[in-house]
């Protein structure tokens, strides 16, 4: 019976060669098993690497995102510490004005 898997010759390194021959008598797998596991991973990686550039790219937009909120939140909480700062130098000037009015000292 004809195998259904298309052949593929290649050379490789005889270092390679020496380690995928002492697989193959270790366990039961085939040479032609173990050739198509390692390039099935190989290509596996390159899908990865593509997923990974998308993630990459979302956190590098995200990290933008943030640096803007932080600059805003930044402004935010300048400007309220300047209003409360302004707020306690109007309402203390406003109270000693009251009591030297009305005749009181009253130490602020």
């Amino acid at each position: 019976m004809p195998s259904l898997k298309p052949r593929v010759r290649a050379r490789i390194s005889p270092y390679n060669h020496n380690r995928l021959t002492l697989l193959v008598r270790q366990g039961s797998r085939t040479q032609a098993g173990i050739i198509d596991r390692a390039l099935t991973l190989y290509f596996r990686n390159n899908e990865e690497d593509i997923r990974d550039e998308a993630i990459t790219r979302r956190l590098d937009l995200m990290t933008r995102h943030d640096f803007r909120h932080s600059q805003d939140l930044r402004l935010l909480t300048e400007s309220f510490t300047l209003f409360i700062r302004y707020f306690h130098l109007i309402v203390m000037t406003i109270a000693r004005a009251r009591y030297k009015m009305q005749g009181k000292t009253r130490p602020i």
